[in-house]
């Protein structure tokens, strides 16, 4: 092989590999990973507030015998638990809380614009509420604990005439952190923070669920968007 191929091979194989790092690092699975940590991280600031909570991300909820409900992050305090839908789109969001599916548009210049449409995060969210309703009361039979569900979008996107709905706010991260702090203000406590432990612990192993049930939960969910 002449110097000159193998040089041009060496660079077919460095481009092929910066395709690969590039499609991954912007892959939308990556970048919501990336976006839940970031909540998670921030949720822990809420600690110099007097909030006694713990995070987990990626929760597989059973439905039923065949189906099972993916809740991003949950934030179990001593007044409640947060379900925190995430979203981590780049451009302008767009949506109303009766459609199936809402919008990203990305602005590509010269009045153009690529659009996409993902499930509508506010019924997406909701959709976690009975499951999570059903496990709790197998935890805790004998009170009611207080659900507050949140739909977080990051800065990389623009929130464009989503209006605010105060049982189910859709909001940037900053203002996610002020919104339970604003929600522990006004309430009252309804666990422990022993409650708290042991809640997390027993809710853990549902983040820790193999790739079968994974495979399975996206391809409902494909099924879902058609």
């Amino acid at each position: 092989m002449s110097p000159i191929i193998k040089l041009y091979v060496i660079l077919l194989l460095i481009l092929s590999f910066e395709v690969i790092v590039t499609s991954y690092l912007t892959s939308p699975k990556r970048l919501g990973r990336v976006f839940e940590k970031q909540i998670v991280r921030a949720l822990k600031r809420l600690d110099k507030h007097g909030i006694y909570g713990k995070a987990l991300r990626n929760i597989y909820l059973p439905k039923n015998e065949f189906e099972t409900s993916e809740i991003d992050v949950l934030y179990i305090t001593t007044i409640g638990l947060f379900v925190i839908e995430c979203k981590n789109f780049k451009g302008w969001i767009f949506g109303k809380s009766n459609d199936l599916k809402w919008t990203v548009s990305l602005p590509r210049g010269r009045g153009k614009s690529s659009k996409r449409s993902f499930l509508n995060p506010l019924k997406q969210n909701m959709s976690h509420i009975k499951p999570l309703r059903d496990y709790i009361i197998t935890q805790f039979s004998d009170r009611p604990i207080n659900i507050y569900p949140i739909v977080v979008f990051s800065d990389r996107g623009t929130l464009k005439k989503i209006t605010n709905y105060s049982d189910q706010p859709v909001v940037y991260t900053r203002e996610m952190l002020e919104h339970i702090k604003k929600v522990a203000k006004d309430s009252n406590p309804v666990l422990t923070q022993v409650q708290v432990d042991s809640l997390y612990e027993s809710m853990l192993p549902m983040t820790k669920v193999n790739k079968e049930v994974k495979k399975q939960h996206i391809e409902n969910i494909r099924k879902k968007s058609l």
